[in-house]
């Protein structure tokens, strides 16, 4: 499951030092005197500081331990966010949290050894001005963990435990389709962070009580490697490290919008970057392709080499068989 849907996102500057501010004043005791009056400004610098130390830590401690989240997402985080940026900004806020505590004990410890009302306001005031000057000075941080907050939740949950069917291949060919004939139930569409549609999600029943995910992610398996930008590799670089096989859909009418040519170049790079995993090349559309007998005895010839399965997503032609052949695929996982 994504490690990051639990994060929280850090209010503004300006809205932790008025939350505090506001707290600090709202919990002042009452009663006259030099002892209450003490006691009153050492509650209200108490209060204060420790809720802005608390905002900064409750943000540090939503976030997993980086260095212990599976492959999958870590490489998805590299994707989406400057890790060690990352670690440095939960760093100063970590920091900043340790030291506004710290700045707390010695201005409550000035507090309790004065007997002037002015010099207990005074060292009121340092506090919250030694505060500001902390936070002021990790915003950076702070802001850059705002900015990252929307992508990261958006991570999609996928486990890493189970075996996956990833599909791909040109748009139009039949993915989506053909992960609905596969999965169990509707699959569910998924916010992602590289899909303008989002992440199509299902699961399939391998029998024997054991599950598989069945993964179409549009917009990211379907255009030549050489077209990607740098975060679109790196999450192609993430799904391989997903246990599991490709399913590649190809359109051999061609009514998808591209040649077979186009298409065939797709599945080489696919076939090369995944190299390490089973593929099945599944031929879709079978329900006309008397229509186009000469786009077909093309496409058979181009796949030689390649295992296939013939099947039509509209009518469920040959369905069983690609679920049994995924079945026979994934028994090892």
């Amino acid at each position: 499951m994504n490690p990051f849907e639990k994060i929280l996102r850090p209010p503004e500057v300006e809205r932790i030092v008025d939350i505090s501010a506001r707290r600090g004043m709202r919990s002042s005791r009452g009663g006259v005197g030099l002892s209450s009056a003490r006691r009153r400004e050492i509650d209200r610098v108490r209060r204060m500081m420790d809720t802005s130390s608390a905002i900064l830590m409750s943000v540090v401690r939503s976030y997993p331990n980086l260095d212990s989240i599976d492959r999958f997402y870590l490489d998805l985080l590299d994707s989406l966010a400057d890790r060690n940026k990352l670690k440095h900004s939960l760093g100063a806020l970590s920091w900043a949290s340790t030291t506004i505590r710290k700045i707390k004990r010695e201005i409550i410890s000035s507090l309790r050894q004065t007997s002037d009302p002015v010099e207990m306001e005074r060292l009121r005031n340092m506090a919250i001005a030694r505060m500001n000057s902390i936070l002021r000075r990790i915003e950076p941080e702070i802001n850059y963990l705002r900015d990252i907050y929307s992508e990261l939740r958006k991570i999609p949950d996928i486990r890493t435990d189970i075996p996956c069917v990833i599909l791909s291949g040109m748009p139009n060919t039949g993915k989506s389709s053909i992960t609905q004939r596969i999965s169990t139930g509707k699959p569910e569409v998924a916010p992602y962070p590289f899909t303008t549609k989002g992440l199509l999600l299902g699961h399939m029943d391998l029998g024997n009580f054991r599950m598989a995910q069945v993964i179409d992610t549009p917009g990211l398996l379907d255009r030549p490697l050489n077209r990607r930008n740098k975060l679109e590799l790196q999450a192609i670089t993430a799904l391989k490290n997903l246990p599991g096989i490709i399913l590649f859909v190809l359109d051999p009418t061609e009514t998808c919008g591209y040649s077979v040519r186009e298409q065939m170049n797709v599945l080489r790079d696919i076939s090369k970057t995944f190299s390490e995993k089973g593929l099945i090349v599944v031929l879709n559309k079978k329900d006309i392709w008397g229509d186009f007998p000469d786009k077909v005895r093309e496409t058979l010839a181009f796949l030689s080499g390649y295992e296939y399965i013939e099947v039509s997503a509209l009518t469920g032609d040959g369905i069983d068989n690609l679920i049994e052949r995924i079945r026979n695929l994934l028994r090892s996982f």
